[in-house]
């Protein structure tokens, strides 16, 4: 657990920090903080500019390893008088279990729950403090604040720069120059910064379609026994993993009124360059994501 919690938050992190709490908050603010990061990094809520499924998945496990340490009286004490955390078996097993430890805490917790909560929460004073909290703490770089606030989308860059325009003339926060730089750019040059983005997104639709069409069609007719599918190997499996993030950022869209073919086997092994095409295409777009 202690591995997991430096890998995403660093070594010498405040955990009380990373949840946006004070070290003398009660149990219950303590949970709420923690229910409200993870919505955030909640997998099943990742879009498409967001968080990729993987990294969410890390921030989700690590944010669930911290509540369940400050949430226990011993553990918590044994934080704040050394500044460290121990692990048991227990906790240890919390990192493979996150979806499990989620729906232990938050047990009526659906896709309808998020939604709901989207709904109060943005435009909301909630919602104001947050981007006033991340202007700050990014020292007014845009496009972080951006990144920090769960359930922001590209259309809310416009009023969030209103919101801060606002609280720096109040003098509620201060003004940093790099703002003056990040929020200047002109209607003109957003418009054409979208217009790419949206150029690109269309690109790796039509190229994971075409991957998605050939692995279909190979497929097809394709059967698996009960003893096939326990023999299914670790590459399967990975690839498996591959095509399903294909299909749930592109294929969604791109085949809202095609039937899905029935007879795709989920256990068939794909070819070496299906394969490698694949993991390339993934490694490719992971590492411009990340530029």
């Amino acid at each position: 657990m202690s591995d997991l919690i430096a890998a995403e938050f660093g070594s010498q992190c405040n955990l009380y920090e990373v949840l946006g709490i004070k070290k003398d908050a009660s149990d219950k603010e303590v949970t709420k903080s923690y229910h409200k990061l993870a919505l955030r990094y909640h997998p099943d809520k990742q879009g498409r500019d967001q968080l990729t499924q993987e990294e969410a998945t890390r921030k989700f496990q690590a944010i669930s390893a911290i509540h369940a340490i400050l949430i226990k009286k011993e553990s918590r004490e044994y934080y704040d008088s050394t500044g460290s955390y121990s692990c048991n078996e227990d906790d240890a097993n919390l990192s493979t279990t996150w979806k499990d430890y989620f729906d232990k805490i938050f047990p009526k917790v659906t896709e309808k729950d998020i939604d709901e909560f989207e709904k109060k929460y943005r435009f909301s004073e909630e919602e104001e403090k947050d981007v006033l909290n991340a202007y700050v703490k990014f020292k007014g770089r845009l496009s972080k604040i951006m990144d920090a606030i769960m359930l922001s989308t590209e259309d809310d860059e416009t009023r969030f720069s209103e919101m801060i325009e606002r609280a720096i003339d109040q003098e509620k926060v201060p003004l940093f120059q790099v703002w003056r730089t990040s929020s200047s750019t002109s209607s003109t040059e957003k418009a054409n910064r979208r217009k790419t983005r949206d150029k690109k997104r269309k690109k790796e639709a039509m190229e994971a379609e075409a991957l998605l069409s050939k692995i279909r069609k190979r497929n097809i007719g394709d059967t698996a026994s009960p003893s096939s599918a326990l023999r299914k190997t670790k590459r399967e499996m990975e690839f498996s993993s591959m095509v399903s993030s294909l299909e749930a950022k592109y294929a969604a869209k791109s085949h809202k009124n095609k039937v899905q073919n029935p007879s795709r086997s989920k256990h068939s092994e794909p070819s070496e360059e299906d394969f490698l095409a694949a993991q390339e295409r993934l490694k490719k777009r992971k590492k411009n994501s990340q530029a």
